[in-house]
C-alpha cells in the first residue's frame, strides 16, 4: 500500500468511529497535518498523523521517495524505495525536510508522524 493510500485509510474514518475512539469532544472531530495544518479526521491513537498529501512526499534521508506498504492482509510493515523497489530498512522518513517515523497503523495501513512535537 503507497503511503498516500495507506494514510488515506485513516482519513476516511466515518464520522462514527472517530465520535467513538476520540478523546475529543463531539464538536471536535478535527485535528490538523502538523506539516502543512490541513484538517483531517481526529484520531486519537495517532494525534499527529500526517494528511495524504505530505505523507505522499516522505522520502529517505538521501532525499529518495520511499513506498510503504503493509506486508499482507494481516498487517506488517514494509518500506521500498519508489524508484527502484530496493528495500529500505527503516522507520525515518522526511516530509519537506522534517523527520519523521512511519510504521504500521493499528488497524492496518501505515501512518506517518513526526518525530519532534515541535512540528
Amino acid at each position: 500500500m503507497h503511503a498516500m493510500n495507506a494514510v488515506s485509510s485513516l482519513g476516511k474514518s466515518s464520522s462514527k468511529y472517530v465520535e467513538t475512539f476520540s478523546p475529543y469532544s463531539m464538536s471536535q472531530t478535527q485535528q490538523t497535518c502538523p506539516i502543512c495544518h490541513t484538517s483531517v479526521p481526529a484520531f486519537a491513537r495517532y494525534p499527529r498523523y500526517l494528511c495524504m498529501e505530505c505523507a505522499s512526499r516522505a522520502k529517505s534521508m538521501d532525499g529518495r521517495s520511499l513506498k510503504f506498504s503493509n506486508i499482507d492482509m494481516t498487517g506488517g510493515f514494509i518500506v521500498e524505495y519508489a524508484d527502484t523497489g530496493e528495500p529500505y530498512d527503516s522507520h525515518e522518513c522526511y516530509v519537506d525536510g522534517i523527520q519523521c517515523h512511519a510504521d504500521e497503523g493499528h488497524f492496518g495501513g501505515i501512518v506517518i508522524q513526526p518525530v519532534l512535537e515541535s512540528f
